[in-house]
């Protein structure tokens, strides 16, 4: 008995290891991106405090003037301590880690017109402020030509500490870099705000920023490598951006270009514009863009409020993208993607889109108040995936019309080729055309929920519908149903869905609650082409056709 007790023993003991070890990975697997990348930024940053201590422990130098600041660098003093505000007439020639730093009262680096304030000449430098400002408007005359910033092309492995830089009017902070180059550029606790000219051109292979500002600018920030065509052939650089906020710049607030970008719940990208080129809040060549981050109040002219995307990606973990517009205009007529936009496909099949999380609310856009393809649809197909999340009240209503925010026309949530919902919300939007809800050639059901899109309550307290055709969806191919609620929107013509081509549904699906002012209170479609399980079409309302109604 004692030994079969023993051998019963070694057995459980044996097989609990054996779940322990093949559930650790499983476990590892489980952890949420975001906080992955945040351990990553964590000991990155952890790393750069222990060199900025060492640095910081060597003897203090104090300067007064040009001269004494240029010998001071020239003699390789670690530690240089401002007691005026310093006129350079040439660029710093730096190729060692220095920290600059001022009593609380702060100093202010001037750099004369037409130079730069720093040139750093060897890889693998760290350069820490304290109370030390880089200003390039050194006079009057300089206001016609003035330069400043810090010059790192050709360099690897840069680190920038504390850097508060501003009125530059060429370039911030430049790193140009060879293709295919691997490099290192991290900005840690800086201020890069005023600059009238480009915020910067990093185009390392692995880019970090961590607790930086970018506001006021003429230019956004530019990372990557050079833009290359085609796309194929580009090499793409990791960006991981912790607690940034870019705000108030024009020509967009950030450009990526070949970038896999990762932008943390604490990162804000707001009130940039681009009116130029599109994408006010975000502009990704060949990128592919992983956000938490909040994208809210960005305008342009074209094509893109809050993001555009050009053969590149984003997916929505969670966070918001609010309040963006992309206005219609003389020169580029109707524009699309409010929130998101998708110039050219990235033809990738998760998609070009993918919400799993956050809410995507208040953006318009002639076409796709929330998301919107500018490609005619079904030549250069665009992809929108929603698995979670809310997309609501985008599109605007008939008595919300400003100088950015037009009335929608199409898709007042998305508009796109092909859009495939698992799960998520689309809710309370609105387009005076097609599709209150979304507009797209194939749209595919398999759970969530399309509720309330196409009409509004008025201020005395009437509803007001605002959608033609597609209160909740306007398929103008065909739509697959397998799953999910379309429930309470409404339209002239198919409150809850309206389909051109051919319709499949099938159980567990509903489509219920839905008003047509006209026809097709439930859907509107051609029953010949159609494979439809009428007991899911209930309880809508219209005078023809109060469930269903043939096109």
């Amino acid at each position: 008995m004692k030994k079969t007790n023993k051998i019963l023993s070694i057995f459980l003991s044996a097989m609990l290891l054996m779940s322990i070890c093949f559930a650790m990975p499983a476990y590892a697997q489980e952890i949420p991106s975001d906080i992955l990348m945040e351990r990553k930024a964590e000991k990155a940053f952890l790393a750069v405090e222990k060199r900025s201590q060492r640095i910081a422990s060597g003897p203090i130098k104090r300067v007064s003037t040009n001269a004494e600041l240029v010998a001071a660098v020239e003699a390789k003093e670690t530690n240089i301590y401002l007691l005026q505000d310093i006129y350079l007439e040439e660029a710093l020639q730096i190729d060692y880690d220095v920290f600059f730093l001022a009593d609380s009262q702060g100093k202010t680096i001037y750099a004369k017109a037409g130079i730069n304030h720093i040139q750093i000449t060897a890889n693998g430098v760290q350069l820490q402020f304290d109370n030390v400002i880089l200003d390039g408007n050194y006079n009057e005359e300089s206001k016609k030509t003035y330069f400043g910033g810090i010059n790192a092309d050709d360099i690897t492995d840069i680190t920038l500490v504390g850097l508060n830089i501003q009125n530059c009017n060429n370039l911030a902070i430049s790193n140009s870099l060879p293709d295919n180059t691997e490099s290192s550029f991290s900005l840690y606790n800086c201020t890069l705000k005023n600059n009238p000219g480009f915020c910067s051109d990093i185009f390392s292979t692995n880019i970090l920023l961590y607790n930086v500002l970018c506001e006021n600018n003429g230019v956004g920030l530019t990372l990557g490598t050079a833009e290359i065509e085609p796309y194929e052939d580009a090499a793409m650089v990791d960006v991981s951006m912790y607690n940034v906020i870019i705000r108030n710049n024009g020509e967009s607030g950030i450009s990526f270009y070949n970038a896999n970008a990762f932008l943390n719940s604490d990162t804000i990208i707001e009130n940039n514009t681009n009116d130029i080129k599109g994408g006010a809040g975000i502009y990704a060549i060949n990128s592919n863009i992983e956000s938490y981050a909040s994208i809210k109040n960005n305008k342009t002219n074209s094509h893109g409020g809050g993001v555009l995307l050009i053969h590149s990606t984003i997916t929505m973990q969670d966070g918001e993208i609010s309040h963006n517009a992309a206005n219609e205009n003389v020169l580029n007529g109707a524009n699309f993607g409010g929130g998101i936009a998708i110039e050219l496909t990235s033809n990738k099949a998760e998609g070009d889109v993918i919400i799993n999380g956050g809410i995507i609310e208040g953006n318009t856009a002639a076409y796709g108040g929330a998301i919107g393809c500018g490609s005619w649809l079904g030549v250069d197909p665009s992809s929108i995936v929603i698995n979670g999340g809310t997309i609501r009240n985008n599109g605007n209503q008939a008595a919300e019309i400003t100088d950015y925010n037009y009335v929608c026309e199409c898709g007042g949530g998305i508009y796109a080729d092909k859009v495939k919902m698992t799960g998520g919300t689309i809710e309370q939007n609105h387009s005076i055309s097609r599709g209150g809800g979304i507009y797209a050639n194939a749209f595919i059901m398999s759970g969530g929920t399309i509720q309330d899109n196409g009409y509004f309550q008025s201020d005395n307290g009437d509803t007001v519908i605002q959608t033609s055709q597609g209160g909740g969806v306007y398929a103008e191919g065909s739509a697959v149903i397998t799953d999910g609620l379309i429930y309470s929107n409404m339209a002239r013509y198919g409150g809850g869905i309206y389909v051109s081509e051919s319709l499949e549904l099938s159980a567990p699906a509903y489509i219920r609650y839905n008003t047509a002012e006209k026809q097709g209170g439930g859907v509107y479609y051609k029953p010949a082409n159609s494979q439809v399980d009428y007991s899911r079409i209930r309880n809508n309302t219209a005078p023809q056709g109060a469930d269903y109604y043939p096109l």
